[in-house]
Formats: structure tokens, C-alpha cells, sequence
């Protein structure tokens, strides 16, 4: 055989190879590790209380900055004792949702821009590289976003991600996500409670964020201060903030919760001083 053919069959053998060691490395990546939550023993779990922690999360301080609207549910949370920390969208990042779960917060409010393709994904504040957090990438864990008046491309965390690359565990969790479409799907509202979290409350289509504030406000009061039921406090926030109007002619976005057993659900009283911070 000549040389170059050698040659031609060493390269087709190399790519082969290199090929074959990606689609295992993928295969691999995306089975949930057994250790992932190691660090908590299942007794510590049991014996957990809930956290008057609470998160908010605001993607949409740049594209959609809502002082009031964190003024308010800031005061909201701190009258019902929880301590609050903020993270604007420059803090927004994977390595910030990667730790959320081990972060024990009872209530974290998701201001972030989301959508569907297929799955449902969250915004993170990271501008898109193909070169970074390549595994999670393969593994679908995490893809690339954008915003149709924004030609950056922004990561974004999927089901996946929360299932298998959040460290910890979350405990009772309250899950508030205002982005569009946030509960279009189940599927990010199954890999929260999966990992631990009591209910996850989103919206079945897209919606502006003023309406998603309002809402969320009226939510929070009734949830907190009224210490009304997740069922009640969504249907007396529904009712309170009108039809939602969505970007799809004709349509309105209604707010939902996740799983259904979860309209019961009532968050925990606490007397214990609060006060906000910013990590």
C-alpha cells in the first residue's frame, strides 16, 4: 500500500477514535452521578428545616429593571422574616445556578428570561462560548439563547442542568419563575422537584414583565402575609392582576403550579429577624 493511503487510513482511524471517545465521554456525562449530593446525608436531609432564605434571581435588571418591583417583594419577604440576597444579571451566572441548590433557600424567585426549544430553558447573564463548559454542552445540560432585540447569544441552563449538575439538594423549595412560557412544559418544573423543591409556579405562555411583577407581588403577599395555600394564592393573584395578555395574537398567559398535589402546600411561619443582603 502506498504511503499516502497509510496516511489517508491513519487520519480516518484517528477521527473514528476521537469520534467513538466524545460519544462515551457524552454518554457518560449525562447518567447522574452517584455521589452528586455526598455532601448531604440523607438523615441530615430528613432533619432539615425549611430556610427563611430566599433568592431573587433578576436576569431582566438590564433589559427590564424593576426597582419597585424588587423594593417591594423584598420588603415582602423581609415582613415574613425571611433574609433576602439579590443577584442582578452581571451575577447570573452557571456557576451561580449550578450552587443554588446547596445554597438552602426556602423561596427563589426566577426573574429571568426563558423559552422553549424544545425544552424549557432559563437565561443565564453569561454571553454564549462554544469553547466553555463543553461536557455540559454535549450532555444538553446547558445551550446557547437570545433575545430578538439583543444579537448576543447568552448561555442558558436546561432540565438537565438542575437534575444533574446542581450540587446539593434543595428542601421545600418554593420555585417562582416569571419568565415566558415557564410552565409551557413540564419538564423544568419536574427536574426542580425532582431535586427537592415543594412546588415550582410559572406561566404557560409568554407574558411582558410588568404583568409578571404584579403578579408575582400579589403571589408573594397572599403566599406570605395571608399564609394562604399555593392553589389560593395563585388563583387570588390571577383574579387580582386580570387577563395576562401573551405575545401570541389572541391568547393570554395564566399562572400555574407544579405538581398538582402541591395546591395544599403552605410555607412555614417564622418569627426569626430577617434582613437582606447582597452576596
Amino acid at each position: 500500500m502506498k504511503k499516502t493511503n497509510l496516511n489517508v487510513l491513519y487520519g480516518l482511524i484517528f477521527i473514528i477514535i476521537i469520534f467513538l471517545t466524545l460519544l462515551t465521554y457524552s454518554f457518560l456525562g449525562s447518567l447522574p452521578s452517584i455521589d452528586q449530593n455526598a455532601d448531604e446525608n440523607p438523615q441530615q436531609i430528613i432533619n432539615r428545616d425549611f430556610s427563611f432564605r430566599a433568592a431573587i434571581i433578576d436576569h431582566l435588571s438590564v433589559s427590564d429593571p424593576s426597582p419597585w418591583f424588587i423594593e417591594t417583594a423584598t420588603n415582602i419577604l423581609k415582613a415574613a422574616n425571611f433574609t433576602v440576597d439579590y443577584y442582578p444579571r452581571e451575577k447570573v451566572t452557571i456557576n451561580l445556578y449550578r450552587n443554588l441548590a446547596a445554597s438552602n433557600y426556602g423561596l427563589i424567585i426566577f426573574r429571568v428570561h426563558s423559552g422553549r426549544e424544545p425544552v424549557t430553558f432559563f437565561f443565564s447573564g453569561e454571553y454564549y462560548n462554544g469553547t466553555a463548559f463543553v461536557p455540559q454542552q454535549l450532555n444538553d445540560q446547558i445551550g446557547k439563547a437570545w433575545l430578538p432585540e439583543d444579537e448576543q447569544l447568552y448561555f442558558s441552563i436546561k432540565p438537565l442542568f438542575v437534575k444533574y449538575a446542581m450540587t446539593g439538594s434543595f428542601y421545600k423549595t418554593v420555585i417562582i419563575a416569571l419568565g415566558c412560557g415557564s410552565l409551557s412544559t413540564m419538564d423544568m418544573a419536574e427536574a426542580f422537584i425532582e431535586k427537592g423543591a415543594a412546588v415550582y409556579i410559572g406561566w404557560d405562555r409568554s407574558l411582558d414583565a410588568f404583568h409578571g411583577d404584579l403578579a408575582t407581588l400579589g403571589l408573594l403577599n397572599h403566599l406570605l402575609l395571608e399564609r394562604s395555600t399555593v392553589n389560593e394564592a395563585v388563583q387570588t393573584a390571577m383574579e387580582e392582576v386580570g387577563p395576562v395578555p401573551s405575545s401570541e395574537l389572541g391568547t393570554t398567559s395564566t399562572l400555574s403550579f407544579y405538581p398538582i398535589g402541591s395546591g395544599n402546600y403552605r410555607i412555614p411561619y417564622s418569627t426569626n429577624f430577617s434582613q437582606t443582603s447582597n452576596p
